[in-house]
């Protein structure tokens, strides 16, 4: 292993560091013990592995002082000088021998609600004044802009309105900031940050706006002036706030890049921000995920109606009011979807199997999708039948039903029977009613295809039924390889939306 070049490991290092599809709640922690190791290997793997570490040191970060006391070390003897004038003692003798690394210049993110946080807690180096701390985050700050070569992210979120620290005026800011391709933030922190931003940065892909509380012109601004702005999310929705603004200024930022946006992504309650006008302009669009909050918004839904998106790859829609929408809408594509998940949607009679049949009929690349079957209803499982067999790339899928407790038999025997090779995860929600016996002759009948993930969407009175009747029947057939893993939640927004 020794021999592997350098940028083969560079590529399995950067594996080691995310698998999306472990269920495991400490997962930085085993990313970074995992890369951690690797340091120890040779001087080829350590080389090799610190540039991954340090790309985003705020991600795998453990103990803050230790992450301080090392970037203590690079600070120039000007700043040195600055801090000791302002009564911040920090470098010792011990401190005169550089790393053997530039770890600094390796870093391409700067989160500022961590950098906030760990010399808000540095009193263990004696400064503990308003001031000093305001002078350890200027040096801190400056010492990121002019030592990290490029930054791809900032990550401003939960930092408050004020950013006292300019950093788009430090020396180095055109070179480290001139190529940010993502930004996540808060239309909360002051205009005037934004519009110093978009001076030098306009090359910025993805947007992801966390709480858009108001119509920032700043934030507008910097929307504007990218070239090609590919993605876009945002949420409107917060529940401690009476949101009846119309984000006018955002809205017209966002037209100017129409024909460069292939990603939007939006969260709102019913005063939908975005200018109608927007959606049916948006002809290159390859992810469309929208979520509103409260309830059906019929204007959207015109406009969707006669918005035409050919080149549509991932379509996210909660709440609409009819399943005929969705039908108009995919038909319009051009083969090209994949991903097809629809929330809190009400499958009636009239076209839950007209819906069915439109995904076979028009997504031969389906690989996600969400689907109601109506009990009542046999023309549904004859379609459902027909779609398994021939969506052969299908890999995940939820599966919706009737408001009353459908039995779950049948609907076990058409997967075990008819999924494809490729399906690795089925999410059932809680109309089904599903018993012991069948669920472990599903289980038994599955035995020997690749292992499977079930997850569950249930109501917290559900939960006892599923602990008494299922649960130890979900833990003998993982242990026997039958279920790679199994999970029971009542979270809707991730049971229906986390992929």
């Amino acid at each position: 292993m020794s021999k592997l070049n350098k940028d083969v490991l560079s590529l399995i290092f950067e594996e080691l560091t995310f698998d999306k599809n472990r269920f495991y709640s400490n997962l930085t922690r085993i990313e970074k013990r995992s890369l951690y190791s690797c340091l120890f290997v040779n001087r080829l793997w350590c080389e090799v592995a610190i540039p991954i570490l340090w790309d985003n040191p705020w991600k795998f970060v453990i103990h803050n002082g230790l992450l301080l006391n090392v970037m203590i070390l690079f600070l120039s003897k000007e700043s040195q000088e600055f801090l000791k004038s302002q009564g911040i003692y920090i470098i010792s003798a011990k401190h005169d021998k550089r790393p053997l690394f530039d770890y600094i210049s390796y870093c391409k993110y700067i989160n500022f609600r961590k950098i906030e946080n760990f010399i808000n807690n540095g009193r263990s180096f004696g400064f503990n004044e308003e001031y000093q701390n305001h002078a350890m985050k200027q040096e801190i700050y400056k010492l990121l802009i002019n030592k990290s070569t490029k930054i791809k992210c900032l990550d401003m979120m939960n930092i408050g309105p004020n950013i006292t620290h300019q950093i788009y005026n430090f020396n180095g800011a055109k070179n480290s900031l001139g190529e940010l391709t993502f930004l996540s933030c808060d239309s909360s922190i002051d205009s005037t940050f934004y519009y110093g931003l978009s001076y030098i940065c306009k090359l910025i892909q993805k947007i992801d706006i966390k709480r858009c509380l108001d119509d920032n012109l700043g934030l507008a601004r910097l929307i504007e002036v990218q070239k090609n702005l590919k993605c876009f999310v945002c949420s409107v929705y917060d529940d401690r706030v009476e949101n009846n603004i119309k984000y006018e200024n955002i809205g017209k930022a966002l037209i100017k890049q129409a024909k460069s946006l292939i990603h939007l992504k939006l969260i709102y309650d019913d005063d939908f921000f975005l200018l109608s006008e927007i959606l049916p302009k948006l002809i290159n669009l390859k992810k469309l995920k929208l979520i509103n909050i409260d309830n059906n918004d019929y204007q959207l839904e015109k406009y969707l109606e006669i918005s035409t998106f050919s080149k549509l790859q991932v379509l996210h829609i909660e709440i609409i009011s009819s399943l005929d929408i969705a039908i108009n809408m995919i038909k319009k594509t051009e083969g090209n979807l994949m991903e097809v998940l629809l929330g809190s949607t009400i499958y009636d009679e009239m076209y839950s199997g007209k819906f069915i049949r439109t995904i076979y009929e028009y997504c031969p690349n389906i690989k996600v999708l969400s689907l109601g079957i109506n009990d009542h209803n046999n023309n549904d499982y004859i379609e459902f039948e027909v779609l398994l067999k021939k969506s052969v790339q299908l890999q995940k899928i939820v599966i919706d039903g009737s408001f009353d407790q459908s039995p779950s038999n049948l609907l076990l025997e058409k997967l075990v029977n008819y999924a494809p090779k490729s399906l690795r995860e089925i999410r059932i929600f809680n109309d089904w009613e599903i018993t012991a016996s069948d669920l472990e002759l599903f289980l038994e009948k599955w035995r020997g295809r690749e292992p499977i993930v079930l997850y569950f969407f249930m109501d917290l009175q559900e939960f006892g039924y599923f602990n008494d009747n299922l649960l130890s029947i979900l833990k003998k057939y993982r242990e026997e390889g039958v279920i790679k893993n199994y999970r029971c939640d009542d979270e809707y927004q991730d049971f229906y939306f986390s992929w």
